[in-house]
């Protein structure tokens, strides 16, 4: 919780926080946060369409190859000239930047409707004001409007730690967070909040949608209720 708190505090000075209460309050993975869309954020509504996440697609050779040699001369896939996208059957896409693309999540369970606390709405309210233009609509893109890459992500959660001065600390040495591990901290922060573990599963995306519109009212109610009970735990303050 101290940790998770300080993080908090230094997202809250910077005018892109909201991605970083995205992953510490909200739950989102990585791709997703990098993948949303302004189209998918309804601020009216108070929810996030979670339906799509960046990835990045590996290339593949589009020449010919005789033998061991491909007819390009080089090695890797991304090298060749004729490169084409490695694209898995069935595999629903939209190529945005070189070989960052958006997908639909592989199971229904990574689809989800995540209600944004009072908070997060403000700092996305704000937040669209001032940020890079995207000719993709994303919501947290690189300064000249291209899709952030996860390299350059993963620096910037490493630096919000080092300014906010938190480590993971095991048995022999600190460490920084992984990023990844910020879904855990949602998860245990909501437990301790004694949130029913079921929202929890809704939350973080580990249990299929319902397909009873009341019932996925109720469950959106609940999850609501939830995450706005534990933003006032954090003290997390509107921005001004």
């Amino acid at each position: 919780m101290p940790d998770a708190l300080a993080m908090l505090d230094v997202a809250a000075g910077r005018p892109d926080g909201s991605r970083w209460v995205a992953a510490l309050l909200q739950g989102m993975r990585q791709g997703e946060c990098l993948g949303l869309t302004w189209k998918a954020v309804d601020l009216d509504a108070g929810v996030i369409d979670v339906s799509w996440q960046l990835q990045s697609i590996p290339y593949q050779h589009g020449c010919t190859r005789t033998g061991a040699r491909w007819e390009c001369a080089r090695r890797f896939g991304g090298d060749c000239p004729s490169r084409s996208l490695r694209i898995p059957d069935g595999y629903e896409y939209r190529q945005l930047d070189g070989n960052l693309c958006l997908v639909r999540p592989k199971t229904e369970k990574g689809t989800r409707l995540i209600p944004l606390v009072p908070w997060m709405s403000a700092a996305l309210t704000q937040w669209r004001k001032v940020a890079p233009a995207s000719p993709h609509g994303l919501v947290w893109p690189r300064p000249d409007g291209r899709p952030q890459t996860s390299k350059a992500d993963a620096e910037a959660w490493r630096d919000l730690q080092d300014v906010g001065q938190v480590a993971s600390v095991d048995d022999t040495a600190g460490r920084r967070y992984q990023l990844h591990e910020a879904r855990h901290t949602t998860a245990t922060l909501l437990l301790e909040a004694g949130v029913d573990s079921e929202v929890i599963k809704a939350i973080l995306g580990h249990s299929s949608i319902v397909t009873s519109r009341g019932y996925q009212h109720v469950s959106q109610e609940l999850a609501r209720k939830a995450m706005n009970e534990l933003a006032g735990k954090l003290k997390l303050e509107l921005p001004a």
